[in-house]
């Protein structure tokens, strides 16, 4: 009874004053009479003030973040995207998945705005004033449009609007069609029935019977609210297109002889380094040679993407006789790494990364393309040769000569002559009388005509992997993908495509010049 008079007087009160006064101080949160920020008074509003007054307990209006623009008269929503991190790829279990959608990793994208919808015609027919469409319609999507289309209307939309809208990047696109932080792991953007969220293939039993395109945001929207993410039209990304990383260990060196022990001693040993590239799991090291040790056997993941681990090797066996053995250095959806090792004389060490990476470098002002082998040797018994499978490599000097059986750290330079703009590899072989043959991969490419990048972005160092409590692998930090190629991603599926082509993770792509009835674009701010 107290608390409906209590409401009865507050509620007269109120309304007297709520056009004019701001909340009292007991509503740090409530700054005026309009609670719920919807542009008026209501009876709403005075009962969220009332149930302050009464030491309620309520949770403050959450303000919408999304925004709403408009281009010559017509107006479009933006979806506020909260940043987070999430698999980016197709899942193990996915048995439609094409290779170019694995290996899946860690991505961690920062907070950033995208299109509620697919950009309309209407909305393209307002910034560019023609209509390139196939389906006509101001609610369909826009679609026979070029990525050098998208560029050019969003340049002019920008102008219009103030703003630096763009397209999304290939990451972006995905973690918004899976829901963002409110995925509830569909496999396309919003459910996994996909005849609830996406126009499809109807030759294949899909929703379009019609065979054309639809209006947007007809269908149900994925976990954030977003429409057509897959099917409709498929949708251009910022990205240029390549497989995703793959993850890659790095071993230095790639054979390793053990030097003979001091006098009195029991055990002879040595080191070689451990590093990552993307790796998801720990590194896991075993010896196979009796008398051998290796010291860890384990490596984790955060220590090996971050630093070159050293690890030990040790030989107690025999000193009389000599002694092999095969290091294995593995981690999960990497490419093993073998290391031969040997207690014998002579030996022969070589100091390079495997693969060798070459760099653009100027030299007597010519841009050369070239890296560097490091050569060590010990009671050698002939000279070292070194040949390559290509003729666009070159090897200078190609055969070192020992002094005395020595080789105190010859400097080997490796040039690539080719013009490709796309890597290239070869094969470098490192021999010499009573040692092992060693094999060392390289691989280079031109710098593209209109790039001011180096030749070469497959370089663990460049990017500082992103660890939190809950994964401890390598993140890839809002990806952009390559700098230059070919063809530009496309993702979602289209009208006239099957279900496959509409999963979340299912990658297309084409040249930036290419024109589809089946294609169209997204926003991203």
């Amino acid at each position: 009874m107290k608390n409906a008079l209590l409401k009865t007087l507050a509620a007269l009160l109120l309304t007297a004053l709520m056009l004019m006064t701001p909340i009292c101080s007991q509503a740090d949160d409530y700054h005026f009479a309009d609670v719920n920020r919807d542009g008026e008074v209501t009876l709403s509003d005075v009962n969220a003030v009332i149930d302050v007054i009464l030491g309620h307990v309520v949770d403050p209006p959450q303000e919408n973040e999304d925004k709403t623009f408009t281009a010559n008269g017509v107006s479009f929503k933006m979806v506020k995207v909260k940043g987070g991190m999430f698999m980016m790829g197709a899942a193990d279990n996915d048995t439609e998945a094409r290779p170019d959608e694995r290996p899946a990793r860690r991505v961690m994208v920062s907070d950033y705005y995208i299109g509620e919808t697919e950009v309309t015609q209407e909305l393209w027919e307002a910034v560019m004033e023609s209509q390139p469409s196939a389906f006509s319609g101001n609610k369909k999507p826009v679609e026979r449009v070029s990525w050098e289309d998208c560029k050019e209307f969003i340049r002019r939309l920008n102008t219009i609007t103030g703003q630096q809208f763009r397209l999304p990047t290939e990451a972006e696109w995905e973690f918004a069609a899976r829901g963002g932080n409110k995925s509830n792991g569909y496999l396309y953007a919003g459910s996994n029935n996909i005849n609830e969220v996406a126009w499809w293939g109807f030759e294949k039993g899909g929703t379009n019977v019609n065979y054309t395109t639809q209006p947007v945001a007809q269908l149900a929207p994925n976990e954030l609210g977003l429409y057509d993410m897959s099917g409709n039209v498929f949708e251009w990304c910022n990205d240029w297109y390549s497989g995703y990383p793959k993850p890659m260990l790095y071993v230095s060196p790639s054979a390793l002889f053990l030097e003979d022990i001091p006098a009195g001693g029991n055990e002879t040993s040595s080191t070689f380094t451990v590093s990552g590239y993307h790796l998801t799991d720990d590194v896991h090291i075993t010896i196979e040679g009796d008398g051998f040790s290796v010291n860890p056997q384990v490596i984790d993941v955060s220590d090996a993407n971050n630093h070159d681990v050293r690890v030990s090797v040790s030989y107690s066996g025999s000193k009389a006789d000599p002694a092999s053995a095969i290091i294995t250095v593995s981690s999960k959806d990497a490419d093993d790494v073998m290391i031969n090792v040997s207690y014998h004389w002579p030996e022969l060490e070589v100091f390079v990364d495997d693969p060798l990476f070459l760099h653009d470098e100027i030299i007597g002002g010519d841009t050369i393309v070239g890296g560097s082998i490091m050569v060590y040797g010990n009671n050698l018994l002939d000279d070292v040769v070194l040949s390559i499978d290509r003729d666009d490599f070159s090897l200078e000097p190609s055969v070192i000569n020992p002094i005395n059986g020595r080789i105190e750290g010859a400097l080997v330079a490796v040039t690539y002559s080719g013009t490709s703009i796309e890597p290239v590899s070869g094969t470098i072989t490192i021999s010499s009388m009573g040692v092992p043959e060693q094999s060392i991969t390289v691989v280079a490419q031109k710098v593209a005509p209109d790039s001011t990048q180096m030749s070469f972005r497959i370089n663990r160092r460049l990017e500082s992997p992103v660890y939190n409590d809950a994964y401890h692998g390598y993140v890839d930090v809002d990806p952009k993908g390559p700098s230059y190629g070919s063809y530009h991603v496309i993702r979602g599926g289209s009208w006239n495509v099957e279900s496959r082509f509409c999963r979340n993770s299912y990658r297309y792509n084409n040249r930036p010049e290419f024109k589809h009835y089946s294609i169209g674009l997204r926003l991203a701010l």
